[in-house]
């Protein structure tokens, strides 16, 4: 993977090269036009403030299938998702939900799939409601999921999502709202800039009607058109992920799945996250009439800026 902040140089395999061309149409003349326009659309905003290298322009590039107008609209939407959502994006960085990653709520296999896709899984079953709130668990795979969209390869090949539901109860299940299942999916389908390529259930609960019930009208066609239900079979699972790279949880050849390595690596990525943080979008908000002949009073502004902290 190309790593630094200069220009960019590939380092994809001539197979990762040959699909991106494919399916998003990038070539190198096209990567270099497109950056070079994008770039200018960010450095020119008002009140935005995010990398404009390479490497960080190129994932919105890649996500949208390098038509720049959609690719910074997504962008912006992104960082207005940020200011509207501050249980989650307030003091996001991995430390902060240390003890989601303790439980193994959250994590990522070792190998990736057959797609070259990495697997993404979440254990909702061992989260405590009485320990911690319901947007923990959405943040923490909001931090794994940053982290994966560094990896161009994953840029490329997208993500699937793995839940498995054993242990969770009622008790749980109870705090999944409409409100929040839409901004869960508002962020998910339409502010993050990676590919969700298949979301795969397995060992449901008797109320998993319930829970869809609830998630499904908030979801895009296409996301349910990638949305797998295999109850408790193994064999229905691995018509989509080879046991090979799956623990025995899973009917898989590995040892049983732990999300050690995968937390270690995260809580070690602590700084990575704080740089983050620094990128934010501050929005105009116009101000009434009234305000206006108060401001000229004492020769002000005629507008105001806010800015919410995600730091």
């Amino acid at each position: 993977m190309a790593t630094g902040k200069g220009p960019y140089k590939c380092t994809l395999s001539p197979e990762l090269i040959q699909k991106a061309e494919e399916e998003l149409f990038e070539t190198p003349e096209k990567r270099t036009q497109a950056l070079e326009a994008l770039r200018k659309k960010v450095t020119h905003h008002p009140g935005l403030k995010c990398p404009t290298h390479d490497l960080y322009l190129l994932k919105w590039l890649r996500v949208r299938k390098f038509d720049v107008d959609r690719a910074f609209a997504l962008l912006l939407t992104y960082f207005t998702k940020r200011n509207e959502f501050p249980e989650v994006f307030a003091n996001f960085k991995p430390s902060t939900v240390k003890h989601i990653l303790d439980a193994g709520i959250s994590g990522v296999l070792k190998d990736r799939d057959k797609e070259g896709r990495r697997v993404l899984v979440f254990r909702p079953g061992r989260w405590d409601p009485e320990q911690c709130p319901i947007t923990d668990l959405f943040k923490t795979n909001l931090l794994t999921l940053e982290k994966l969209v560094q990896e161009e390869e994953t840029q490329i090949n997208g993500v699937v999502l793995l839940a498995d539901y054993a242990d969770m109860g009622w008790h749980q299940a109870k705090h999944i709202s409409p409100f929040f299942a839409k901004r869960l999916m508002g962020i998910i389908q339409e502010a993050f800039p990676l590919r969700i390529k298949g979301f795969h259930i397995f060992n449901e609960p008797t109320f998993i009607g319930y829970i869809f019930n609830i998630i499904k009208p908030f979801m895009k066609e296409k996301l349910r058109q990638r949305l797998h239900f295999h109850a408790c079979s193994v064999e229905s699972l691995h018509e989509f992920l080879n046991p090979d790279i799956l623990p025995e949880d899973f009917g898989g050849k590995l040892p049983r799945y732990s999300n050690k390595d995968w937390a270690e690596m995260l809580l070690a990525a602590e700084s990575e996250y704080e740089e983050m943080a620094k990128s934010c979008l501050v929005e105009h908000k116009p101000i009434s009439e009234n305000d206006n002949k108060k401001a000229d009073a004492i020769g002000g502004v005629t507008g105001t800026f806010r800015k919410l902290n995600v730091d």
